[in-house]
């Protein structure tokens, strides 16, 4: 008996498919070496214009700001608290400096007398700054602020007033009149320093000058003139 095999046919939809497919594998190629190369460049042009608009180095610097600002807001709510319990504002420990001063600049900076809405006239002051923390040292001990508000205050290298100057580094000052403090009756102080970035905060922080950040009581007694961006 003689058998006869039937030759089954594919379908016809998997026979398309098929076809379809070794057409796109035939279609498709890897990219070149000069199409890698502009791809490269393009990323590299662009990634340099992204870092660029966001300025890595200001946005820390303007994180030290803050913080600086922050603190400073803290010793005057400390000074305040201290005004409240003594009659009078925190005097220099025995590091602080000054003396007779007007015109000509002094450490750095540059004071003036307030004399109705003008900036005129020496003024005999003095001063502690990052390297003389006396007057931070009183509100410590009266439990007023904590101690880690001193290691902002006590940061003599950011940042530079005079660029190259080592001897103008210190960023924060705390000014009261000499007078004053001689007496042991301080009623005037300002509190400033002179920030990296924030430029806006020193124009609008109701000192008498727009490029250094600047609190006092009562406001204003004390110029500082001159320009410290």
């Amino acid at each position: 008996m003689k058998l006869t095999y039937l030759k089954l046919k594919k379908p016809v939809a998997k026979i398309k498919a098929l076809k379809l497919k070794k057409t796109l594998l035939c279609q498709t190629k890897s990219f070149t070496l000069v199409e890698l190369l502009v791809v490269i460049a393009i990323i590299a042009v662009m990634s340099t214009i992204v870092l660029t608009a966001i300025n890595p180095a200001a946005y820390l610097n303007r994180g030290e700001d803050n913080e600086r600002t922050t603190v400073l807001r803290t010793i005057q709510e400390g000074l305040d608290i201290y005004y409240l319990r003594h009659g009078r504002y925190p005097g220099l420990g025995p590091g602080g400096s000054g003396g007779d001063h007007g015109g000509d600049g002094w450490w750095g900076y540059t004071y003036a007398k307030w004399n109705g809405g003008l900036c005129s006239g020496g003024i005999s002051l003095k001063f502690e700054n990052s390297a003389s923390i006396g007057f931070l040292g009183v509100l410590t001990d009266e439990g007023i602020i904590k101690s880690p508000d001193l290691n902002t205050w006590n940061d003599p290298n950011d940042p530079v007033l005079v660029p190259g100057d080592p001897s103008l580094k210190y960023n924060c000052r705390y000014v009261v009149p000499q007078g004053e403090q001689l007496a042991g009756n301080v009623q005037r102080y300002l509190l400033h320093c002179n920030l990296e970035e924030m430029n806006d905060l020193e124009a609008n922080d109701g000192g008498t000058n727009p490029t250094v950040f600047e609190i006092m009581e009562p406001s204003p007694w004390v110029c500082i003139i001159g320009n410290y961006d």
